[in-house]
């Protein structure tokens, strides 16, 4: 909606402002913090493959069922570095994988996408070190998608949105959260309160798509991070939203 003018950098500025006053400041951490084995969040960790999984784990459930799928893998597979080991559950069986994420929900659907990137992602990362002569292991796995930070943003959204089961929400939180740019992902939380805000066209026009697209453009790229931390939060926490 180019002509649609808000919201206006001093809006966002103050909205910004007001949340961080009712809840806490929410500045992007220096350095990306190791992935945990209680809690999936959507995609805030070292490695770009954790992050686009964990966000997979997370689609359609609660945080809370999110969280019991990704113990369900550590049970199912133990850990490596720190993290699930995604090189076993590559090449382990769809239905162990798929008892594992079951409390998640959508058991089916995830554990046929989560095998399909990891196959995918393989294959990928094996050419790119066969061209290098460079023996693969499997620690690599880990790193396999990795490479795809040294392209520009919208290269990887390219590259991303086309796996299967991944779509524009959740390639938006990987840019953001996984990969640091400046992208204002748009899940359930930012898209009510930016329509109560009025920070897009009427509701019969809104799509979460327009929505994310039309503020990704208004918004200073140095509130995107605090701004959608904060609508989250605000979101999960305010009883009238």
């Amino acid at each position: 909606w180019p002509d649609y003018r808000r919201p206006t950098t001093e809006e966002c500025r103050v909205v910004e402002q007001a949340l961080s006053k009712h809840h806490r400041e929410r500045a992007r951490p220096e350095k990306q913090p190791d992935a945990s084995h209680t809690v999936c969040g959507c995609g805030e960790v070292e490695h770009l493959i954790d992050g686009l999984l964990h966000v997979l784990l997370s689609k359609k459930t609660s945080g809370g069922n999110a969280n019991k799928a990704l113990i369900g893998l550590f049970e199912a597979y133990g850990s490596h570095y720190k993290t699930v080991p995604w090189n076993a559950v590559r090449l382990g069986s769809v239905e162990t994988l798929k008892g594992a994420i079951r409390s998640g929900g959508l058991a089916d659907k995830k554990s046929r996408e989560i095998k399909q990137i990891l196959n995918i992602a393989y294959n990928e990362d094996s050419r790119r070190r066969r061209l290098s002569s460079l023996m693969y292991t499997e620690d690599d796995m880990l790193q396999s998608l990795d490479y795809l930070r040294e392209l520009d943003t919208s290269n990887i959204y390219n590259k991303l949105i086309q796996f299967e089961g991944v779509g524009q929400k959740s390639v938006a939180c990987v840019l953001l959260l996984n990969c640091r740019r400046p992208v204002l992902a748009t899940d359930t939380h930012v898209f009510d309160i930016s329509m109560r805000l009025r920070w897009g066209r009427a509701p019969f026009l809104a799509t979460r798509v327009k929505v994310f697209a039309h503020l990704d453009v208004r918004v200073p790229d140095k509130l995107k991070y605090s701004i959608h931390q904060l609508m989250v939060e605000h979101g999960r926490t305010c009883t009238r939203c």
